[in-house]
Parts: C-alpha cells; sequence; structure tokens
C-alpha cells in the first residue's frame, strides 16, 4: 500500500498494512534538532502519509507592523487581527489582541473582499504540487479553517464568545457565510482532486468546549454539517482538528459526518479506549499518543506508543499522532524513537504486542 491508500484504509474503517501517521513540528524544535545535527538522512523520519496543501482565505488586509520593541512587535496580518509576538525565541504562538471587526457594517466590509471566485487565491503552481504528492503515493488534504477559528479572529476571541450568548444571530449569519464562502473556495481544489479536508480548528480548551453543546448544535453545527456533507458528496473525508477536551462534544461532532478527529489530547481528558469502543465505525481517530512521553526516557516512551497502538488498531480506524505537536523539548533521538516504534509496531499483526 501507499500512503494515499492506507489513509483511505483507516477512513473506511479497515485494516491497512501498517498504520498511517502524520505530526506537525514547532520551528523552535527544528533549531534544536539543526544543534544536535540532525543526521543525513533525516528525512525519512518526517515522510508522513498525509500532506497539507493551502490556499488563501483571508480578506488580504497589508500585513503591517504596529509597534516594536526590544521584546515584542505588535501586528496586524491578512485577516485585520492585531497580534503580540515575542520577538526572539518564541515558543507557542503570538497573543491576538483585537478582530476587525466591530460593528456588522465591518462584516459587510470583510464580505466583499472575500471573493471564492477568484483565481489568484490559488497558487499558480497548486494543481503541479497535488500532482506531485500523488505521484508520490500521498494523501493529499486541503487544510481550511472552519467557521468558529474563522470568525475569532475576525472578530476577537474572547468577543466572539461573549457574542454567541449576546447576538446569537449575528454570529450564526457569520458562520454561515464563512461555511458558504470556504465551500466555494474549495471546489477548485475539489476539481483538482485533492484526497480530503482538513478542518482547523480550536474550539476546546482542558475542561471541554469553550461553549456549551447546545451553543454549539444552535449555531456552529449547522455550518459544520453544511461543509462536511459538501466534501462527503464529493468523496472527500473530513478530519477535524481541534486541541483540548472534546469528550462532551463529541456526540455531536460525529453527526456532522465528519470522518476523522484530532488531536485528542492525554494531558485534556481524552480516552482512546473509550473513544475507540464507543465511535468505531463512525469517527476514526487520531492521535493520543502523549507528547509528555516523548521528552521522557525511552521506556517510558515505548510503553506509551504500544498502550495506545494495542487499543487503537484493532479493525482499522485510527491514525498515528502525538496527541499535540512536537516542541522543542523532545529531542531529535526521541523523536527518531517514536517514528521507529509507530513503524516497527503499528503493523496489522496482533502477534506484534
Amino acid at each position: 500500500m501507499d500512503s494515499r491508500e492506507r489513509i483511505i484504509a483507516a477512513l473506511n474503517f479497515e485494516e491497512p498494512d501498517r498504520v498511517g501517521f502524520l505530526d506537525f513540528i514547532w520551528p523552535e524544535t527544528w533549531k534544536r534538532w539543526r544543534a544536535e545535527s540532525l543526521p543525513a538522512d533525516y528525512k525519512q523520519y518526517v515522510d508522513f502519509d498525509i500532506v497539507l496543501v493551502d490556499v488563501d482565505q483571508t480578506p488580504r488586509f497589508k500585513r503591517r507592523v504596529l509597534e516594536e520593541t526590544e521584546r515584542w512587535i505588535i501586528y496586524i496580518d491578512e485577516m485585520g487581527t492585531k497580534w503580540r509576538a515575542a520577538k526572539f525565541e518564541a515558543s507557542g504562538p503570538p497573543l491576538p489582541l483585537e478582530g476587525y471587526v466591530k460593528t456588522v457594517e465591518d462584516f459587510e466590509a470583510v464580505k466583499a473582499r472575500l471573493d471564492p471566485e477568484d483565481p489568484s487565491r490559488y497558487a499558480e503552481n497548486f494543481k503541479e504540487k497535488v500532482e506531485s504528492y500523488h505521484r508520490q503515493g500521498k494523501f493529499v488534504a486541503l487544510a481550511i479553517w472552519e467557521p468558529f477559528d474563522y470568525c475569532w479572529r475576525l472578530r476577537g476571541f474572547t468577543q466572539l464568545l461573549a457574542d454567541m450568548i449576546s447576538r446569537p444571530e449575528f454570529v450564526k449569519t457569520m458562520f454561515d457565510f464563512i461555511a458558504d464562502f470556504q465551500v466555494k473556495l474549495a471546489s477548485r481544489a475539489v476539481d483538482i482532486e485533492v484526497d480530503g479536508i482538513w478542518l482547523w480548528d480550536d474550539m476546546c480548551y482542558k475542561n471541554g468546549p469553550f461553549f456549551s453543546p447546545s451553543i454549539y448544535e444552535k449555531l456552529l453545527m449547522p455550518a459544520h454539517r453544511k461543509m462536511v456533507w459538501f466534501f462527503e458528496k464529493r468523496g472527500l473525508p473530513c478530519i477535524y482538528h481541534t486541541d483540548g477536551n472534546v469528550m462532551k462534544i463529541i456526540d455531536l461532532l460525529a453527526r456532522t459526518g465528519i470522518r476523522a478527529i484530532h488531536p485528542l489530547e492525554v494531558k485534556a481528558g481524552n480516552d482512546i479506549t473509550i473513544l475507540k469502543e464507543k465511535y468505531y465505525g463512525r469517527l476514526a481517530l487520531m492521535g493520543n499518543i502523549d507528547v509528555r512521553a516523548l521528552s521522557s526516557d525511552a521506556e517510558t516512551l515505548k510503553r506509551e506508543v504500544l498502550s495506545k497502538l494495542s487499543i487503537a488498531l484493532p479493525g482499522g480506524g485510527y491514525i498515528a499522532s502525538s496527541d499535540h505537536s512536537i516542541p522543542p523539548n523532545v529531542s531529535f533521538q526521541n523523536f527518531q524513537l517514536f517514528v521507529k516504534l509507530i513503524r516497527r509496531y503499528g503493523v496489522y499483526n496482533p502477534n506484534k504486542f
């Protein structure tokens, strides 16, 4: 099997030859690994089964710096969002300070900037890149923001949450418009024959979703369902990313039709034992290998990987990944071991355990 066949089998709850694999590596982690003298053959350890491709989905505001000190830089990005970022040795994302949309009129101005038919939103070599990855046997997923992730950038994170209580109709209008925009924007990628859709979002934290399941069902779930059904009808499974604890909302997510969920953070309380038993055949699982074990000793790392594979592999429906991304406290030696364990024990042979 090649990577594409492997991922499609997992998403269809079939057992491939071995488990599919994807992870994300922080820029600071690469810096550490270079200091540790990456071996010449290091690329074999980041030869993942899934490749993400993207397009310009922003309102195309002009990026500009507003303020700069010795420690910080405050800037406006293409979404119109104001950010504060550390200038040196930054770990993690910058801090969002303020969204562009303050009024209904502001949102109308954003809408006028979002022409999904504009061909320049796709890089000139987009089709060639997809074809190149397919020649390599990769599963190619178009990565887009879903409506909550998109709209908090426009409105500001805390303000959007407040709006979901005080101005639900305005929020639903924004969610519905962004869902329509993303579907239309993605249509060209569908024609180019990507293999799936990667939906970026972070609507949960360690204790659960940022809003109640009932608010999700009323305001955001219809937009999710609209997007997912559009892609599913065209044979494109949707992989949904959200950090945090999804246990309180995962039933509703499954009902939207999403095919898989990532990354199932262990430290946030996601339990793959429960999820595998309850959602097998309805929702594929991706991740749940505790990234904290990757910075520990070899025995702890091996114990974590094997314990999760023994639960997640049988019957298919699983793609291997850490439960977050690879931070700079993980040595390249440990990452090499992580990959070797996935490839050695992630085969569909019960005698391996």
